[in-house]
């Protein structure tokens, strides 16, 4: 199948920080049975890539609105990737790759869909008919759990479109001599500490202000640390002094994925309290899995988290409730350490089970061929 071209129209790509861009950078480096082209955007220079059987166009973004990033040379691209490919597999919600998708070319169209657009502000009226018009356009709809589309409302019509392909990740082999001093050090000092940790865009769906919330009724043997970048960063550490939790809650930016790992490797609990369906799944969550942390979570209707961290068998997965309730669960569990060991090992093995980037790209190849095939 190595003459199979498949042209992915994605969002950002790393260095760009994000779970849906370590999921496109996945695709790029497994092009060994096609020809693989990936068009996305940037806010900052990034070049291109050019090796065996893999081009990445990076494209200028001129302006971004609404979380949509716009360029007329992505545009420009497209098309040219469109007339040249055998399967487009377009990463949703992407409205200006839907926009390159209503041109009149007869090509297998994959949507990938990471997410619901949760909020369309004054656009709906524009967005709903070119989704609804791409959707019946496509040959296969892809979602990662089927809490997640079984809640979609656009998705509901297209049920017989839909196949279940989970995220799948792996672990960076040989990264210790590449990890920062910086985080070295700190893992030390931290060594008789019960490390909390969430890692995400500092961004209002993330729930990170609950968490620094958290710091204020937890053991004195916890630390929380906060694993990102974003717009919230300053008032979180507004919070964070002006409830004296310099102690208790420590943010780190620009983190490296190794010294990422060695962070996960070396904490005890991993905390997501995302407030909506914008945590559709969470690769953080996997990535705890895959360092066998148990996972504290809260509900979010028509999610996947609970898919990922099921609860009472990797973690706990409950309603939303008060910081100081929430604390108090999460010292209970810190402080069993019988169960916090049941949970580590059931973690690591829904991981080798679900989340795995082998099964994960087995399945998009199966995926690829039927498709060419019908």
């Amino acid at each position: 199948m190595i003459n199979q071209k498949i042209v992915h129209l994605a969002k950002f790509f790393p260095p760009h920080k994000g779970g849906i861009e370590k999921i496109t950078s996945i695709f790029a480096n497994n092009n060994e049975n096609s020809k693989i082209t990936i068009i996305a955007f940037s806010n900052k220079f990034t070049p291109n890539i050019r090796k065996r059987n893999l081009n990445v166009i990076i494209c200028k973004t001129l302006f971004e609105s609404y979380s949509q990033p716009f360029s007329f040379n992505y545009i420009y691209q497209g098309i040219k990737g469109l007339l040249k490919s055998d399967i487009v597999h377009v990463h949703a919600p992407n409205i200006l790759a839907f926009m390159v998708l209503l041109l009149p070319f007869r090509r297998k169209i994959i949507v990938h869909w990471h997410s619901d657009i949760i909020h369309y502000h004054n656009f709906r009226f524009i967005i709903k008919p070119i989704e609804n018009l791409i959707l019946n356009k496509a040959a296969k709809i892809v979602c990662a759990t089927q809490n997640y589309y079984e809640s979609s409302k656009i998705l509901s019509k297209y049920k017989n479109k839909i196949s279940l392909i989970p995220y799948g990740i792996k672990k960076n082999q040989n990264t210790q001599n590449i990890i920062s001093n910086k985080i070295k050090v700190l893992v030390k000092e931290l060594r008789q500490k019960k490390i909390i940790i969430s890692v995400g865009r500092l961004i209002e769906y993330k729930g990170f202000d609950k968490l620094v919330e958290v710091g204020n009724f937890l053991s004195e043997d916890c630390i929380i640390l906060i694993v990102g970048n974003g717009p919230l960063e300053n008032s979180l550490s507004q919070k964070i002094i002006k409830n004296k939790l310099q102690k208790k809650v420590k943010i780190l930016n620009n983190i490296s994925n190794e010294d990422l790992a060695f962070l996960l490797k070396n904490s005890n609990l991993y905390c997501c309290f995302s407030i909506n369906r914008q945590e559709s799944f969470g690769i953080s969550l996997i990535e705890a899995l895959m360092h066998k942390l148990p996972i504290y979570s809260e509900e979010i209707a028509g999610s996947g988290v609970s898919y990922v961290n099921p609860n009472g068998i990797t973690g706990i997965n409950t309603k939303s409730i008060d910081a100081q309730r929430t604390a108090i669960k999460i010292n209970k569990l810190l402080s069993n350490k019988e169960k916090m060991k049941v949970m580590s090992n059931n973690a690591y093995a829904r991981y080798k089970k679900l989340f795995t980037e082998e099964r994960m790209l087995l399945s998009f190849n199966n995926l690829y061929k039927d498709i060419l095939k019908n």
